[in-house]
This record gives structure tokens, sequence and C-alpha cells, in this order.
């Protein structure tokens, strides 16, 4: 098993790479092939230049600065707002350091983020008016960062969207939120691939109907729920690292609906709750509950048999710590440790009923917000 920790070194890298591209104010360019081959012939050349030439056309390309550049039908620009009004492909690339990208059509539309930084002083980076649904595919090799500010908009979230949303590639995206919530759905969020690394002062995620990972790497610090779902919540793969804050009952997983399923993946979550997997649930894991706020910054480490499956460093203090793998066992006993200190045990299981005690299965008990 790749052990947890692994995903925040690349996400520590991922940020790093932002942060110095950023105070150096250049443009990084990724290398997406060599030189052919010599013994290639002129018939394949031709080939891959048609080919190039056909690719060209299936997107129209959006270069955000101080003069927006729209290469393609189907988007406008007024006023450091860029407006998608036809369904399609884009890809986006450049810098936005005050505006918005406004999706408002009737058809499905595809965004493709090819090293983007947005910000928005005044709602979210990226608002979805209207669509059919919005496909948001990170391009590898990039990484794409959206952030606002403290804000009146009744739309507070960096990434707000009125209908469902799917990510996936096999890039990077920053959601950084100051105003309120990182990304919001009104219908449903679908994550395939990618990595995602969310921090905000209320919810990382928040959808009205259900949350559906496949997989990816997520990574979410928020100071209300990690993940909220007011539907269903489906974990099938992936890897979910949610740190939520112990303030309201807040949870790294939160699901006010019917279900939390989980049938594959990785997740970590802890807060002062976390919602329980339901009996559809196919996976083992653990709940364990300290009874108390324990602090920010310390080591949790789950073992089995002396065997280390995860460890991480949570940035906030938490209660409770829910952990679950493709590598765990129905009752099967595993280790919690604290800063190399041995705190407990907790028998795995698909679902929790009973009391809460430390080390003990619980019920979920999160009402939610």
């Amino acid at each position: 098993m790749k052990k947890i920790f692994l995903l925040l070194s690349i996400f520590s890298l991922t940020l790093t790479l932002y942060a110095c591209s950023s105070e150096t104010e250049q443009e990084l360019s990724i290398d997406t092939g060599g030189p052919l081959d010599e013994e290639t012939n002129d018939d394949s050349v031709d080939s891959m230049e048609d080919d190039a030439e056909d690719a060209t056309t299936m997107f129209t390309a959006i270069t955000l600065g101080d003069e927006m550049m729209i290469d393609g039908e189907g988007a406008t620009s007024t006023d450091n707002v860029v407006t998608i009004e036809d369904g399609g492909v884009y890809r986006i690339s450049g810098t936005l350091a005050d505006g918005q990208l406004l999706v408002n059509t009737s058809e499905e539309v595809t965004l493709e983020l090819d090293g983007v930084f947005i910000s928005n002083s005044s709602g979210p980076a990226v608002m979805v008016e209207n669509a059919l649904e919005v496909t948001v595919t990170l391009l590898e090799g990039t990484t794409n960062t959206l952030m606002d500010n403290v804000n009146n908009s009744e739309n507070d979230a960096v990434f707000y969207s009125n209908g469902t949303v799917v990510f996936d590639g096999e890039g990077a995206l920053i959601v950084e939120a100051i105003n309120h919530e990182g990304i919001a759905s009104d219908a449903n969020i679908i994550v395939n691939s990618g990595l995602l690394y969310v921090t905000a002062p209320d919810d990382g995620m928040n959808v009205s109907e259900d949350i559906t990972i496949n997989g990816g790497e997520i990574y979410i610090n928020a100071y209300g729920d990690g993940i909220d779902s007011n539907g269903t919540i489906h974990v099938n793969g992936g890897t979910i690292i949610s740190i939520a804050t112990t303030n309201d009952e807040n949870g790294g997983i939160d699901s006010n609906g019917d279900d939390f399923i989980v049938t594959g993946g990785t997740i970590f979550a802890t807060g002062a709750r976390i919602s329980i997997p339901t009996a559809d649930s196919t996976q083992a894991g653990i709940y364990y509950d300290f009874e108390s706020n324990q602090s920010a910054e310390s080591t949790i480490t789950i073992t089995a048999d002396g065997t280390e499956l995860a460890s991480i460093i949570p940035e906030q203090e938490f209660q409770v710590v829910y952990f679950t793998s493709e590598d765990m066992t129905v009752d099967e006993v595993y280790t919690i440790s604290m800063d190399d200190t041995v705190v407990g045990e907790s028998t795995a299981a698909l679902t929790f009923v009973g009391e809460s005690q430390p080390g003990e299965p619980q019920s979920n008990t999160n009402e939610g917000q």
C-alpha cells in the first residue's frame, strides 16, 4: 500500500513550485514530447501534423491576462469577466488577477485548465451560472490556482456551480477560500482523477445533492466541514485527507442526507464528529474517539501488527479519527498512536453502531449544518 503521508509530500511540492513561480512571475512551460525518431518517415510526420491541426480545432483557447485572447467560438470577455456562452471544450491558461470565469449555457462544457491562476475579490473565481454539466480537466503537468476574498456575493465559494461538476485529469488544482467555502455545487460533485488541494474558512467541499469520489487525490483543510453533502457521499476510490475544525461539531466527512457509502479508496478524516459509513459499504475502516480535543500538529499513526498503514499530522485540533483503506480487514484490530505513543486500539468494521467510547465503534450522531 502507498502510505498516505506520501500524498502530503506531493501537495507540499506542488505548493512550493507554485509559490516559486508566483514570486519570480515566470511562466512555466511543459515539454509534452521529445524529438521524432530519425527513422520516422515523411508520411508519419504529415499524419502527425494533420492530427495536430485537427486537435487545435477541437477546443477554444482562452489566454487570461491584461489583454484577454480568445481563439475560437463560444466565449467573450468584458471587464475582466470571461463568459462561456456555448457548449464545447475550452482550454484556459494565463493569469486573471481580479476577475471571473463565468459559464452560462444550456449545454455541456469542458474546462481544460492549463496552468491557470484566477483570483476574484468580489465573488467566485469560477462561477457556473448555468450548464447541463461542467467537466473540469486538469491537464497533466499543470498547477492551477483559484482564490477569492472577503465579499458579499451570495455565491460564497471560490468555485461555485448551480449544476453538476466533474473533476478529472492528471494535473493539480489549488483552491484557496478566504470568503467562505472552497468548492460548492447546488447539484452534484464527481471526482474521477486529479490532485485537489482545498483550504477554506468554512466547508472545503459542499453540495446540495451527492458527492461521488472515484479516484484522484484530495486534501482538504477546512474550518467548517471538510466534505459536506446534503445527499449521499459515495467513495469508490482515490485518496482523501479531510481535516475539519472541532468548532460547531464539524467533521472531515459530513453526510446530512441518506448515506455515506465506502466501497474503495483511502480516507483519513478528523474533526469533532464524522459521519459513519452506512450499510451499503463494503470496505472496512476504523473510527476512534479520543473524547477530548487533541492538539494540532500531533502525528497520528495507524498500524496493524507493527506495519504502518498511514501517518498524518492534522493542521487543526481533533477529537475523532476515521480511517479506511483497501488493505483493512473486518474484525482485525488496529493500533492508534499519537506522537509515537500508543493511545488505543480499534476493531475494523464496515459500519459502526453503539455507544460513544474511545477506541470502540460509534454511532453516527453528526447532525451537520
